[in-house]
This record gives C-alpha cells, structure tokens and sequence, in this order.
C-alpha cells in the first residue's frame, strides 16, 4: 500500500509542476485564404483587401510580398501598408487587384514570405475576364505614294462590332489631323483621307479600334513607302557646239550614278549599317516589334540588344539594363524586316506600378553587309508601354 501511495504522490507532484513556458514566436494569417474576383470586362479592374494577421507574441517581419502562378500579370499587390512589420495583436490590409487582359479564367497565387512558421504563406486568386477578340487590320492606298500625295487609310474590325470608332496614327505616335474617332461604318471598316509624309523612306500606318460594348479594343501596324516627289523637268541643252574646259571624273569622285561610298549603296545611302525605323509598342505580356531597314546596295546581317532605364520613372531611373537581344537577322538590301522581342514581365510590371506610359529604349544594331564592312548604329528608339 505505502508503494502505491508514494506512485500517487509522484504522479500528483508532476501534475502540479509549471509548464515550460511556450516559445516566443510570431504568426501569419491571410483572410480570406482565397479569393473569385468575378467576371470583368477585359481592362476593368477591381480591388479586394485582404487581412493579414499577427496572433503570436513577437513581430511578424514581411520579408516579400509576391504574386506567382500561370497568370501573375493579371493580378497586381500594394505592399505598402504591411511591411516591414506587423506587431503582436495587430493586422495589416494588403490591396490586390485583377485587371484582365483577354478573356478567359485567370488564376494565381498571393504569396508572402514572413518569419512565422510555415512560411511563405498563401491565397489562391481567381478571375475571369470577358469580352469578344476583335482584329483590325489597316490597309493604304496607294502603296507606295509620293511625298506630300493624297492616301487614303481603310480599317476593318472583324467580326463586325457594330459600332465604335477607329484612331488613325502615323509611326505609332503621331495622331493623324482629322482622322481620330474616325466611326465604323454598317460593314465594320473606317476610312481617313489624309496626306503622305513629306520624308521618303518606310513608315508605318496604325489603326487602332476603341473597343464596343462586349467587343475588345484592338491595333494593327502596316508598313508603307513614301517615295521622292519628281523633280522639274531639265532644261534643254543650248545649240551650237560645247564651250568651256572638260571636267572629267576623278577616281576619287562619284560619277553620275552616285555609286561611291563603301557599301555601294548610293548617294541617298547616308547611312551605311541598319537602323531602327519606327517607334516600338509593347503588348500587355511585353512583346514588341523592331522595324529595322537595311540600307540599299548590299544585304544586312544584323545583331543586337535593346536596353532601358533599370526604373522608368523612379528617380534616379538607375542604369540601363538589357531587355532583349537579337541576332543571325537577315535583310535584304532596301528592305525592312520586323524583329519580335518580348521584355521581362518583372520590368514591365514595375515601369507600369509608376505609370509610365512611354520611354526611351537604346536600340545598339550591329550590321554586317554582304561582301564585307561591318557598322554599329546606337539609336534612342520610343517605347510605348500598355496600360496595366
């Protein structure tokens, strides 16, 4: 019996002993855990807060907030009233928002990275976006055209929106005089008369469709070429036999053909390498087109980077880094050809939390032609970002 007792009293004195005191450690709680922001027109945005918690008894420190997943881009975060950190007891609300680009469900992940256990923490995002792809393609009569000489811009919207209207722009920047809200007609197209650059050389025609009711904006780019007017008419020769002192060509001189040069391409060939015709658009998923012409006289193979600001619109903006590079680019002599890029998400998606609408990209195009020379052409080129 007396063992007995004394087992009671060890199990009781055990009982009575103080728990070890619970560590110190902060937590993370998201509210809610996910999220549907519903269905929205492609370019709506909406805006959801989420809570996040602290419970524990030591500061959560948020060391990043990010959003992953197949469509990232379409979701956008504020960190600015959680971080760095968030107090025992006490709550942050994070701002995130879904701005759909195409239509079709979107989905991703919000995921923050913190120093409470089970890090990183997560809420799965959902949306879906709405409306019916159109596209427009532009067309320009004639083609090419001279200098100064009546043209006319027809756009088609396919399938027929039934209503809307047409901007017309000229090398992606400039707004057409009296051709902007140009409206769709019964058949879905809209025209502009207007009149052709006064420079010669290769530019580039845009329409761009506002968008109506359910049916989504759309752009298209065409090249065209703008040819020299006709001079005036050459006097005729004086009769009679030639007076004066023949001045024969020179080998150092150019003779009537205009051939000298190193590349052989003309006296209109001014410059000898590349270069980089027309302003660049970039698309909500950051790619864009290069418009690069060869001069004439020999073919071009071309190489090269596309470069911008680390941070457009901050400042400092940062140095310049390398968004995209190209290379093995053929194109024959007197011609352009498109290049496509895409630029980092990362850097489109910051430039665009700044609202920068346009920057300047440094465009380096190294060209080699056909029988030898090789010339690099370095070009501040106007880079046209999308809206988020």
């Amino acid at each position: 019996m007396s063992r007995f007792r004394c087992a009671l009293a060890v199990v009781a004195a055990l009982i009575l002993l103080p728990a070890a005191p619970a560590a110190a450690t902060p937590t993370a709680e998201i509210d809610p855990l996910q999220h549907d922001f519903g269905t929205w027109q492609v370019g709506e945005t909406w805006f959801w807060l989420f809570k996040i918690g602290n419970d524990g008894t030591t500061p959560l420190e948020v060391r990043s907030i990010a959003i992953t997943g197949p469509d990232a881009g379409e979701f956008w975060s504020d960190p600015a009233g959680c971080q760095p950190q968030i107090q025992p007891g006490d709550f942050c609300l994070l701002n995130v928002s879904f701005t759909p680009t195409s239509p079709g469900v979107k989905t991703a992940t919000l995921q923050i990275t913190d120093n409470a256990p089970g890090s990183p923490h997560t809420a799965a995002l959902t949306g879906t976006g709405t409306g019916t792809q159109t596209v427009t393609t532009i067309q320009v009569t004639p083609d090419p055209v001279v200098a100064g000489g009546a043209m006319t811009w027809t756009a088609s919207v396919a399938p027929n929106p039934g209503g809307g209207t047409v901007d017309f722009v000229l090398d992606g920047f400039e707004a057409v005089v009296g051709c902007q809200g140009v409206p769709l007609r019964a058949d879905g197209t809209a025209s502009c008369a207007t009149r052709a650059p006064s420079d010669p050389g290769v530019h580039f025609a845009r329409a761009s469709f506002s968008g109506f009711s359910t049916f989504l904006p759309s752009i298209d780019d065409e090249p065209f070429g703008v040819r020299s007017a006709p001079g005036p008419a050459p006097a005729p020769a004086p009769s009679g036999p030639p007076t004066g002192t023949p001045n024969p060509v020179g080998p150092g001189d150019a003779g009537s053909d205009g051939a000298a040069g190193a590349d052989g391409g003309g006296s209109g060939d001014r410059v000898r390498g590349a270069s980089v015709v027309a302003p660049v658009r970039l698309s909500h998923r950051g790619r864009g087109v290069l418009r690069v012409r060869c001069p004439a006289g020999r073919d071009c193979a071309v190489a090269g980077a596309v470069q911008a600001r680390r941070a457009p619109g901050a400042r400092p903006q940062g140095p310049r880094v390398v968004l995209a590079r190209f290379a093995g680019v053929d194109i024959p002599a007197g011609r352009s050809r498109s290049i496509a890029f895409t630029v980092p998400r990362a850097w489109l998606a910051d430039a665009q939390r700044r609202g920068v609408r346009r920057t300047r990209a440094l465009v380096t195009v190294r060209t080699t032609r056909s029988g030898g020379g090789q010339w690099t052409n370095r070009q501040l080129v106007a880079l046209f970002l999308p809206r988020p």
